[in-house]
């Protein structure tokens, strides 16, 4: 039960501050105009593109094989 409030709790943090953010992005958009803003934005997500690029192999080491399971597997875990 401890783990379910935590998510929902999680959730709705995430969800708030979500908000928050495009709220602050909305306000930038009036003050500095949307083609700086969809420049920046742009800009923000091919610096993390390459940055998950880069750190790519660790991110698989740290998932301990996660994505070689198949549903089958998981199935028959469970059983």
């Amino acid at each position: 039960m401890k783990y379910a409030s935590f998510m929902m709790g999680a959730y709705f943090a995430i969800t708030g501050l979500g908000n928050k953010l495009a709220g602050e992005i909305g306000e930038a958009a009036e003050k500095l105009g949307a083609m700086e803003v969809f420049t920046a934005v742009t800009i923000f997500c091919i610096v993390f593109g390459l940055l998950l690029l880069l750190f790519v192999k660790k991110l698989k080491a740290l998932s301990h094989g996660a994505e070689e399971e198949t549903p089958q597997d998981i199935v028959e875990v469970e059983a």
